[in-house]
């Protein structure tokens, strides 16, 4: 495992509005869906990002601006024939039709190429009471949400988002089950990201072990994919694994204690013994870090740290630092599972 920590001073996040995903335009007779749900590796809509459209024929209209206004995550005033005047407020953006086809990133390791897929917003005034999934479920995947996302979405609307998936690690279901009570000690090594400073760390979710993958994924804007091909490089889902020395715990391998403290003392990332007790905290916790990682909130990485790279940020969460030979052999093996979807062979 090897996960690490530096000295750094507290960090800061930054909000931006979110692109509501949903919507439907009709443009020239061809019905442009901005958001496909369904299975994983399906491309949906990430907030704030271009969106991607399909037709009938599967080709988008070559040529096309599609125009609009942005105001509050809101997309109005759809236009092909030129920019509308948008309200107060409001944001005027355009988009190529071919350019939507197929939305890309910029985020590479190794220089391997990453695709975005879609995440879910977040509805104003959601609060937190620790659900399990409802019935009402949107059959939506969630991606990587682009930097200066507003992050996180909340406990409820995430638990009530969630697709279901069965048990595949009945080992894990009392960790499942099971949520913090009372304080949670976080370390000294959280204190340099506000995600644990302003208490937005909670592990309020329970259910089987690919729910709580998913339900971090989505309040942190993460990649429920990447999510699940770490949890298996890391424990093979085991919420049970112990590794680095009795210091790293979880279905994500959390370092609650620097290397020869004894894991009471919380000397790192801290968390312990919930992060041990509590599959969703465990996730909660380690999801917290890669979004602070990938917003630009970790610069004691060092070597070129900068933000919007989803698999250094990974790489880092093994070796501490930034694209050193240790993290890039680490982003190797979980791009491995990934692309062989390890996940669903447990």
């Amino acid at each position: 495992m090897g996960k690490h920590g530096r000295a750094a001073g507290r960090v800061t996040r930054h909000r931006y509005p979110v692109l509501a995903a949903g919507a439907v335009l009709t443009v020239v007779g061809v019905s442009l869906l901005l958001l496909a749900g369904g299975s994983p590796g399906t491309s949906v809509l990430a907030s704030g990002e271009s969106p991607g459209i399909a037709s009938s024929s599967g080709t988008a209209p070559s040529g096309i601006l599609i125009h609009g206004c942005l105001k509050s995550g809101i997309l109005s005033s759809v236009s092909v024939t030129g920019t509308p005047n948008c309200p107060s407020g409001a944001t005027g953006i355009s988009w190529s039709a071919q350019q939507l086809m197929q939305p890309g990133s910029a985020d590479t390791a190794s220089g391997t190429a990453v695709t975005p897929t879609g995440t879910k917003t977040d509805p104003p005034g959601s609060t937190s009471t620790g659900t399990s999934p409802s019935s009402s479920h949107s059959g939506l995947y969630f991606g990587l949400a682009p930097v200066g996302t507003s992050l996180p979405r909340s406990d409820a609307y995430c638990a009530a988002h969630v697709e279901p998936q069965p048990e595949t690690v009945p080992a894990n279901t009392t960790a499942n089950h099971t949520m913090p009570s009372g304080t949670v000690q976080w370390g000294p090594w959280t204190q340099r990201i506000s995600f644990f400073t302003e208490g937005e760390v909670d592990g309020d979710f329970t259910g089987t072990t690919g729910e709580i993958l998913e339900w971090a994924a989505c309040k942190w804007g993460w990649s429920q994919d990447y999510a699940m091909a770490e949890a298996v490089r890391e424990s093979s889902w085991q919420q049970s694994e112990v590794g680095d020395n009795s210091d790293s715990y979880g279905i994500l391998q959390v370092r609650v204690s620097r290397a020869g403290d004894p894991a009471s003392t919380n000397s790192g990332w801290g968390g312990y013994p919930w992060v041990e007790k509590s599959t969703a905290l465990d996730a909660d916790a380690q999801m917290a870090y890669l979004r602070a990682c990938y917003d630009g909130d970790t610069p004691w990485l060092g070597n070129g740290y900068t933000a919007g790279n989803a698999w250094g940020c990974i790489g880092s969460w093994y070796s501490g630092d930034w694209l050193s030979a240790a993290a890039e052999g680490y982003i190797s093996r979980v791009q491995a599972v990934l692309s062989s979807r390890g996940w669903t062979k447990l």
